[in-house]
């Protein structure tokens, strides 16, 4: 078979595959970076995708063909406009045997071609090598940071900015940044940087947010996706157990219909901060904060905590029934009380004994 036959069939698979990600369009394959002029994509282009495609699943045999389209997507959609130039030249020289000149990050030329593809020694294309992240639920946003800061192969480019920096350099200047990053596994390459990361986690909470906003139960006292936030937030420090949190989901929801205060200890130690020494007390149950649910009606004014999907989707549809308490049995699980009478037996059966 001849080259071209060759390049033909990886072509043709490559502008089917481009397709199916939402890459193609009427006016040609988009491969600009976000927020930028998308790009035509030409035959040598079109071309490379296929060659990169197989290149990542050689060297990722074990990966989803999902999570190779998202590591290539990534690669050709970057967030980092050098990035895509740096693919351009690449293009240029695997399809025009251009010579590709790398600048380096003091800003000289260099020869070195840092991103090629050694097609005959796919090892040595560390760069395609898949590397994971993942965001834990229930972590607060300070967590994210250090644990993003510890990620030796992530580029670090936010130590030392205040969290209202880190929120505008990924595009949501003014935003509290707590609760607002989707715990999820996120896959990356060598050469990619921390807030390449939080842009995906940030970007996919507002998807999952709105999507579970738009499936809530219509007589959810919850006056906005930011709210529901805030109680899937709480909802997600109270318990572990899947099953138990749209039981919560509901004592809570209940609650604010009344309306009655939520009287969760999460959003009380959220509020005392870094000086909480795990110990809690009745003098910080009563010591007023912005948010103290013992003290003050309603929600606290931001999310105490990262919501996983499962808390969003059991505030968007609670569990049905007429508990207004619970408390914790010792053993991961809570006992549910329609009454205070109830209730004040299950903390001396739980709590007092």
């Amino acid at each position: 078979m001849s080259p071209g036959i060759v390049e033909s069939h990886v072509e043709e698979a490559a502008l089917a595959w481009l397709t199916e990600l939402g890459y193609a369009t009427a006016n040609g394959i988009d491969i600009g970076p976000d927020g930028g002029s998308p790009e035509r994509a030409s035959h040598g282009d079109v071309l490379l995708v296929g060659r990169l495609r197989d290149a990542i699943a050689r060297l990722n045999p074990a990966l989803s063909p999902e999570t190779r389209a998202e590591v290539l997507a990534k690669v050709l959609h970057a967030d980092t406009p050098s990035l895509v130039e740096e693919n351009r030249r690449l293009h240029r020289y695997l399809i025009e045997g251009v010579p590709v000149e790398v600048r380096r990050s003091d800003g000289s030329i260099g020869g070195e071609q840092a991103r090629l593809i050694d097609f005959d020694n796919v090892e040595a294309n560390d760069w395609l090598a898949v590397n994971q992240f993942t965001v834990i639920e229930g972590w607060r946003f300070k967590e994210l940071r250090v644990a993003l800061a510890k990620e030796p192969r992530l580029e670090q480019t936010l130590g030392g900015l205040a969290d209202a920096d880190v929120m505008a350099r990924i595009g949501a200047e003014g935003v509290h940044p707590e609760g607002r990053f989707l715990p999820e596994t996120y896959s990356f390459v060598r050469g990619q940087k921390d807030i390449d990361v939080l842009k995906r986690a940030y970007r996919a909470m507002q998807t999952q947010l709105a999507k579970r906003w738009a499936e809530r139960d219509p007589q959810l006292p919850l006056g906005s996706a930011d709210e529901m936030l805030i109680l899937a937030s709480i909802v997600e420090k109270e318990t572990g157990q899947a099953a138990e949190r749209p039981r919560i989901a509901g004592v809570f929801v209940r609650r604010l219909k009344l309306p009655m205060m939520l009287q969760t200890d999460p959003t009380v130690i959220y509020g005392i901060g870094d000086s909480f020494n795990g110990n809690l007390t009745r003098k910080h149950l009563e010591t007023d904060t912005p948010y103290n649910t013992y003290t003050r009606f309603g929600l606290p004014p931001t999310p105490i905590a990262l919501p996983g999907d499962a808390a969003l989707l059991a505030v968007a549809k609670p569990a049905e029934g007429d508990a207004l308490y619970f408390v914790a049995k010792g053993n991961g699980e809570h006992a549910f009380s329609a009454t205070l009478a109830e209730h004040n037996r299950a903390v001396r059966e739980y709590q007092l004994r």
